[in-house]
Protein backbone atom coordinates (compact mmCIF):
# COMPACT_ATOMS: atom_id res chain seq x y z
CA UNK A 1 0.00 0.00 0.00
CA UNK A 2 1.32 3.61 -0.85
CA UNK A 3 1.71 5.84 2.19
CA UNK A 4 0.52 9.47 1.99
CA UNK A 5 2.81 11.82 -0.59
CA UNK A 6 2.31 14.52 2.51
CA UNK A 7 3.15 13.00 5.77
CA UNK A 8 4.49 9.78 4.69
CA UNK A 9 3.36 8.41 7.50
CA UNK A 10 -0.12 7.12 6.85
CA UNK A 11 -1.50 4.81 3.94
CA UNK A 12 -3.05 6.60 0.67
CA UNK A 13 -6.54 6.42 0.51
CA UNK A 14 -7.24 9.73 -1.74
CA UNK A 15 -5.83 10.01 -5.05
CA UNK A 16 -6.18 13.57 -6.33
CA UNK A 17 -5.15 13.84 -10.29
CA UNK A 18 -4.81 17.07 -12.02
CA UNK A 19 -4.08 17.37 -15.62
CA UNK A 20 -2.30 21.02 -17.25
CA UNK A 21 -1.20 21.14 -20.58
CA UNK A 22 -1.09 17.75 -21.31
CA UNK A 23 1.25 16.72 -17.84
CA UNK A 24 -0.39 14.56 -15.39
CA UNK A 25 0.60 15.73 -11.82
CA UNK A 26 -0.93 12.74 -9.35
CA UNK A 27 -0.78 13.09 -5.62
CA UNK A 28 -1.64 10.17 -3.25
CA UNK A 29 -3.10 11.26 -0.07
CA UNK A 30 -4.27 10.01 3.77
CA UNK A 31 -7.57 11.01 4.67
CA UNK A 32 -6.44 13.32 7.42
CA UNK A 33 -3.54 15.59 4.58
CA UNK A 34 -6.76 15.30 2.26
CA UNK A 35 -8.98 17.00 5.00
CA UNK A 36 -6.46 19.41 5.62
CA UNK A 37 -5.84 20.46 1.78
CA UNK A 38 -9.67 20.86 1.78
CA UNK A 39 -10.80 17.60 -0.33
CA UNK A 40 -13.20 16.98 2.23
CA UNK A 41 -14.40 20.39 3.69
CA UNK A 42 -17.91 21.85 3.47
CA UNK A 43 -18.51 23.85 -0.10
CA UNK A 44 -21.23 26.44 0.94
CA UNK A 45 -19.74 29.51 2.03
CA UNK A 46 -19.83 31.20 5.00
CA UNK A 47 -19.69 34.83 6.51
CA UNK A 48 -16.62 36.21 4.42
CA UNK A 49 -16.14 32.67 2.79
CA UNK A 50 -16.05 31.44 -0.57
CA UNK A 51 -17.34 28.31 -2.06
CA UNK A 52 -14.46 27.41 -3.49
CA UNK A 53 -11.44 28.65 -1.83
CA UNK A 54 -10.34 25.64 0.87
CA UNK A 55 -10.30 23.74 -1.64
CA UNK A 56 -8.41 25.20 -4.16
CA UNK A 57 -5.95 27.06 -1.28
CA UNK A 58 -5.08 23.41 -0.57
CA UNK A 59 -3.99 22.56 -3.82
CA UNK A 60 -1.87 25.86 -4.18
CA UNK A 61 0.87 24.65 -2.31
CA UNK A 62 0.95 21.34 -4.53
CA UNK A 63 0.85 22.35 -7.97
CA UNK A 64 3.08 25.47 -8.33
CA UNK A 65 2.40 26.13 -12.72
CA UNK A 66 0.97 29.62 -12.64
CA UNK A 67 -1.89 29.43 -15.32
CA UNK A 68 -3.15 32.23 -16.39
CA UNK A 69 -6.66 33.63 -18.11
CA UNK A 70 -5.67 35.08 -21.58
CA UNK A 71 -8.78 37.06 -21.66
CA UNK A 72 -8.18 38.99 -18.27
CA UNK A 73 -5.02 37.80 -16.83
CA UNK A 74 -6.11 35.82 -13.95
CA UNK A 75 -4.02 33.83 -12.38
CA UNK A 76 -5.12 30.43 -10.77
CA UNK A 77 -3.76 31.46 -7.39
CA UNK A 78 -5.61 34.15 -7.75
CA UNK A 79 -8.42 32.43 -8.59
CA UNK A 80 -8.42 30.04 -6.10
CA UNK A 81 -8.48 33.05 -3.30
CA UNK A 82 -11.15 35.03 -4.43
CA UNK A 83 -13.22 31.65 -5.83
CA UNK A 84 -13.97 34.41 -8.62
CA UNK A 85 -13.53 34.31 -12.35
CA UNK A 86 -12.63 37.46 -14.27
CA UNK A 87 -14.15 36.69 -17.46
CA UNK A 88 -16.19 34.37 -19.14
CA UNK A 89 -12.50 32.84 -20.80
CA UNK A 90 -11.58 31.78 -17.22
CA UNK A 91 -14.07 28.64 -17.57
CA UNK A 92 -12.01 27.31 -20.47
CA UNK A 93 -8.92 28.44 -19.15
CA UNK A 94 -9.63 26.29 -15.49
CA UNK A 95 -11.63 23.44 -16.41
CA UNK A 96 -9.42 21.33 -15.65
CA UNK A 97 -8.98 22.60 -12.18
CA UNK A 98 -12.48 22.87 -11.41
CA UNK A 99 -14.06 19.94 -13.58
CA UNK A 100 -14.17 17.57 -10.07
CA UNK A 101 -15.50 20.57 -7.77
CA UNK A 102 -18.35 21.48 -10.56
CA UNK A 103 -19.22 17.85 -10.71
CA UNK A 104 -19.65 17.30 -6.90
CA UNK A 105 -21.65 20.69 -6.18
CA UNK A 106 -23.79 20.79 -9.63
CA UNK A 107 -23.79 16.74 -10.33
CA UNK A 108 -22.98 17.22 -13.66
CA UNK A 109 -20.58 19.48 -16.18
CA UNK A 110 -23.25 21.30 -17.58
CA UNK A 111 -26.00 23.69 -16.84
CA UNK A 112 -29.33 22.98 -17.86
CA UNK A 113 -31.51 26.09 -16.87
CA UNK A 114 -35.34 27.38 -16.93
CA UNK A 115 -35.72 28.48 -20.69
CA UNK A 116 -35.93 32.44 -20.42
CA UNK A 117 -39.83 33.55 -20.35
CA UNK A 118 -39.07 35.22 -23.56
CA UNK A 119 -38.01 31.94 -25.62
CA UNK A 120 -41.17 30.27 -23.72
CA UNK A 121 -43.51 32.38 -25.60
CA UNK A 122 -41.40 31.43 -29.54
CA UNK A 123 -41.50 27.76 -28.35
CA UNK A 124 -45.04 27.68 -27.72
CA UNK A 125 -46.07 29.46 -30.87
CA UNK A 126 -43.64 27.19 -32.75
CA UNK A 127 -45.35 24.22 -31.11
CA UNK A 128 -48.78 26.03 -32.44
CA UNK A 129 -47.33 26.43 -35.85
CA UNK A 130 -46.08 22.64 -36.15
CA UNK A 131 -49.30 21.54 -34.69
CA UNK A 132 -50.70 23.20 -37.58
CA UNK A 133 -48.18 21.80 -40.22
CA UNK A 134 -49.03 18.24 -38.49
CA UNK A 135 -52.91 18.51 -39.14
CA UNK A 136 -52.19 19.56 -42.59
CA UNK A 137 -49.78 16.57 -43.33
CA UNK A 138 -52.44 14.07 -42.27
CA UNK A 139 -55.16 15.71 -44.05
CA UNK A 140 -52.38 14.69 -47.34
CA UNK A 141 -52.29 11.81 -46.38
CA UNK A 142 -48.46 13.06 -45.68
CA UNK A 143 -47.47 10.47 -42.73
CA UNK A 144 -43.90 10.37 -42.92
CA UNK A 145 -43.65 14.15 -42.71
CA UNK A 146 -46.30 13.87 -40.16
CA UNK A 147 -44.07 11.90 -37.83
CA UNK A 148 -41.33 13.74 -38.23
CA UNK A 149 -43.48 17.03 -37.29
CA UNK A 150 -44.81 14.92 -34.34
CA UNK A 151 -41.22 14.01 -33.07
CA UNK A 152 -40.20 17.86 -33.32
CA UNK A 153 -43.19 18.30 -31.33
CA UNK A 154 -42.58 16.28 -28.73
CA UNK A 155 -39.06 17.51 -28.95
CA UNK A 156 -39.75 21.36 -27.70
CA UNK A 157 -42.53 20.51 -25.88
CA UNK A 158 -40.07 17.88 -23.55
CA UNK A 159 -37.36 20.72 -23.73
CA UNK A 160 -40.55 23.31 -22.39
CA UNK A 161 -40.28 21.55 -19.56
Amino acid sequence: MKLCDICKKNPATVQFTQIINNEVKKLNLCEECAEKMGLFSDFFTTAGGTLLSPFLKGLSEFFEEEIRCKGCGLSLSEFQETGKFGCSQCYETFKTQIKGLLKRLHGSLTHKGKTPKILEESVEDRIRRLEEELKEAVKKEEYERAAVLRDKIRELKKRKK
